[in-house]
C-alpha cells in the first residue's frame, strides 16, 4: 500500500501602520504552506503462524507565517518527521498469540526568523528584534526553537485465552533522545520609542522625517533592552549537553466471564520514567514550598503500580442492556518541553 499527498496553501498577510514616519512599509506579502505527507506499508505472511508487516511514513512541512509587525519579524517554520515501524504477530497454539512491534521516530522541526529566501528584500531581515513602542512596527526576530528528537520504542503482548478468561501480559519500552530547545532574546530584544515621544524629549537630535531604512530606524532613543544570559541547554548527568530517558512498563490482566451477563475485567500495571534530572538540587527559593528538608534531588520513584478493575453486567437474558463500571490508578510519562 502507497499513499502520497501534497499541500500547497498561498496565502498572504497584510502589514498595516498608521504612523505617518512608517506608512510607506504597509504592504501585502505572500505567506505559503506547503505539505507533503507519504506511506508505504508492505504486509507478508512467512507460514500459516507468523505474518508480518513494515510501515514507513513521512511528513514535511515549509511554511512562512504571519505573526506579528513587518514581515521580517514574522516566522519561518520548516519540520521534518518520519516514522518506521516493523510488527510480527505469531500464532502459538489455539489460544495464544503473540503481537511484537518495533518502530523509530524521528523529528527535527524549527521556529525562528525569515531569511532573504523568504521575504527578499524586507526591511529587517537578519537585524535582531526591534519594537518600536506605540506604532505596530516590529523588525527582525531574537526567538528560535529548535526540536530534535529521536525515540525506539520496543513493545510485545501475549494474549492467552484459558477456558473463561483471556489474559493479557507484556511489556512496552521506549528510549528518548534530544527534545525541545529555545532561545529567547539571543542575541537580543530592543524596543525604541515612538518618533512623536522622542520628538518631545529634549537634547534629541534631529530625527529623519521619513524612516526607510534599518539606520534610520535606529536612531530613534532606546525605551528597553533584553539580552538573554547564559546556556539554555542543561548539562546531564552522564556529562553530555542531549537529554535521554527510558520509560519502561509492564503489564496483566485478565478478562473473567463468570457467567453469559457477568464479566468482570482486572488487571495490574507497574512502569518507572526516567526523564527527569536525579542529579539537580531545587533552588533555595522554593523552601517555602517543600521546606528546607526538600530541595534536595528528585528521588526515583520504584514503586508506580497502577492496578484496575473494571465489570460489566448485563441483567436481563436478552442481553439488550448492559452495565458497566470500572477504576483505575494510572501514571502519566513525562516530556521535556
Amino acid at each position: 500500500f502507497g499513499n502520497y499527498e501534497r499541500n500547497e496553501q498561498r496565502a498572504v498577510g497584510t502589514t498595516t501602520l498608521l504612523v505617518p514616519e512608517f506608512a510607506h512599509l504597509n504592504r501585502i506579502s505572500p505567506s505559503p504552506f506547503f505539505n507533503t505527507q507519504l506511506s508505504l506499508r508492505l504486509d507478508g505472511r512467512f507460514s500459516n503462524r507468523h505474518t508480518a508487516f513494515v510501515r514507513y511514513s513521512h511528513d514535511g512541512i515549509r511554511a512562512y507565517g504571519q505573526a506579528r509587525g513587518y514581515p521580517s519579524s514574522w516566522l519561518r517554520q520548516p519540520a521534518w518527521a518520519d516514522q518506521s515501524i516493523l510488527g510480527l504477530t505469531s500464532v502459538f497454539g489455539d489460544t495464544m498469540v503473540n503481537d511484537l512491534r518495533f518502530s523509530y521516530f524521528y523529528i527535527n522541526s524549527r521556529v525562528a526568523s525569515v531569511t532573504e529566501q523568504e521575504c527578499p528584500g524586507c526591511l529587517g531581515v537578519g537585524a535582531p528584534s526591534i519594537t518600536v513602542a506605540q506604532t505596530g512596527l516590529s523588525l527582525g526576530g531574537s526567538a528560535t526553537q529548535l526540536t530534535l528528537a529521536r525515540r525506539f520504542h520496543l513493545n510485545d503482548y501475549v494474549t492467552w485465552q484459558r477456558a473463561t478468561h483471556r489474559m493479557q501480559f507484556g511489556v512496552d519500552w521506549e528510549y528518548n533522545r534530544g527534545g525541545t530547545l529555545n532561545l529567547s532574546n539571543e542575541p537580543v530584544t530592543l524596543t525604541l520609542f515612538s518618533p512623536q515621544r522622542a520628538r518631545q524629549q529634549p537634547n534629541i537630535p534631529p530625527l529623519p522625517s521619513a524612516f526607510r531604512t534599518l539606520d534610520d530606524i535606529l536612531q530613534l532613543p532606546l525605551q528597553s533592552v533584553t539580552i538573554g544570559v547564559g546556556d539554555p541547554r542543561l548539562l546531564q548527568e552522564n556529562g553530555s549537553l542531549v537529554r535521554s530517558w527510558n520509560t519502561l512498563r509492564f503489564f496483566f490482566q485478565d478478562t473473567w466471564r463468570l457467567s453469559s451477563g457477568l464479566t468482570l475485567n482486572y488487571g495490574l500495571g507497574w512502569s518507572i520514567d526516567r526523564n527527569l534530572n536525579y542529579d539537580l538540587t531545587k533552588p533555595v527559593l522554593l523552601a517555602p514550598i517543600f521546606g528546607a528538608d526538600g530541595l534536595g534531588p528528585t528521588r526515583k520513584q520504584w514503586k508506580n503500580f497502577s492496578p484496575v478493575l473494571g465489570v460489566a453486567w448485563s441483567p436481563w437474558f436478552d442481553a439488550k442492556t448492559v452495565l458497566r463500571g470500572g477504576a483505575g490508578f494510572y501514571y502519566d510519562f513525562l516530556f521535556p518541553g
